[in-house]
């Protein structure tokens, strides 16, 4: 069973069980899931594509959520930050960093240049999903000044 097809039968427990926050959360991130199928049509969405997705959205309440702590908005900030949990249930397991850094070690002896775009797409498209982008980037700069 794919990640969409979980996320659609959480929204219908959801509405079943009358969790209005979680209704809420859930209709987002599927509407979400259907716009970005509809922009790829005809090609069907692989998982990697779902989980990029709900980073992203990930990515937009937490911009959201320090914006509103500039303002002091303490009510949305509870709101968006539920719903970004409701988004982490998702996602696989983090990678740990020993394993990224091993991982962009490798790709820097197989690359013949050593630039740091080069070395980053390597490697994204090797974790396809399962790293931050920001985590590996670091990891990937400290390596390069070394």
């Amino acid at each position: 069973m794919g990640l969409s097809t979980n996320i659609q039968n959480d929204l219908r427990r959801a509405m079943k069980d009358k969790n209005a926050e979680r209704v809420r959360a859930l209709r987002m991130l599927a509407s979400a899931v259907k716009n970005e199928e509809i922009g790829k049509r005809p090609v069907v969405l692989e998982e990697s594509d779902v989980i990029a997705v709900i980073r992203r959205e990930i990515k937009k309440l937490k911009d959201a959520i320090g914006q509103f702590r500039q303002v002091k908005r303490e009510d949305l900030i509870k709101s968006y930050q539920a719903e970004a949990d409701i988004f982490e249930e998702y996602l696989p397991a983090e990678m740990p960093e020993e394993d990224i850094r091993a991982m962009v070690k490798k790709k820097l002896s197989e690359s013949p240049d050593k630039s740091f775009g080069v070395v980053m797409k390597m490697v994204m498209q090797e974790l396809k999903g399962r790293a931050e982008g920001g985590v590996v980037s670091r990891i990937v700069k400290e390596e390069l000044a070394r």
